[in-house]
């Protein structure tokens, strides 16, 4: 437990790192400019299509890491949604300290649909339908195991506009299905930094 806690703090401090430096990068190059996304200046339009993707991390007694591509369109300047693609790569040791220890490495390759709504610019509610398929590695036994996943998320995040297209955003999540065949225990947070550019 007390791992979990070192690792939320040093990814707290990394993502708080993260904003900090892009004020600053959008300082030196006068990026950081009010913009109202409502009217936009004249003679441009306004960028509906966009595409970015997230890395993610979740260390307990299954650790992961992950990268998410995506692709999505925005509605308004509260709504959007999109596609996006799903690889993950995980480990976890199973009765460690034990005769019977053994360790267990997982390939995901999935994909969700999400929905994005942002009651102020700066702050975001999301949700996600996600679907995956897993191919689990036992050492022990020489076996591999394959299995599909569905996951429900609901979380919440903060955006930050870095220059006129771009954005980028942390945030976390949680899975509200907890299907019997999840590797993760109930309420397992899923944290994320990412970033989106307008097209």
């Amino acid at each position: 437990m007390k791992n979990i806690f070192k690792t939320t703090k040093r990814i707290t401090v990394f993502i708080l790192f993260v904003f900090i430096f892009s004020d600053l990068k959008a300082e030196d190059l006068d990026l950081n400019t009010e913009v109202n996304d409502n009217v936009p200046a004249a003679g441009t339009t306004v960028k509906k299509w966009f595409i970015g993707g997230n890395v993610g991390a979740t260390f307990g007694d299954l650790n992961q890491i992950s990268i998410s591509p995506l692709v999505g369109y925005q509605f308004s300047p509260e709504f959007s949604s999109g596609l996006q693609f799903i690889y993950n790569y995980s480990w976890q040791t199973v009765n460690e300290g034990q005769s019977n220890q053994s360790s267990i490495n997982s390939s995901t390759f999935g994909g969700n649909v999400f929905f994005q709504y942002n009651p102020i610019s700066e702050f975001y509610l999301k949700t996600e339908f996600e679907y995956d398929s897993y191919s689990n590695f036992q050492t022990t036994q020489n076996t591999t195991i394959n299995q599909a996943v569905p996951f429900l998320f609901l979380g919440a995040g903060y955006s930050k506009k870095i220059s006129k297209i771009a954005t980028i955003n942390a945030g976390i999540k949680f899975d509200l299905l907890n299907n019997i065949n999840s590797p993760y225990q109930s309420g397992t947070p899923f944290f994320y930094v990412g970033t989106g550019i307008g097209i």
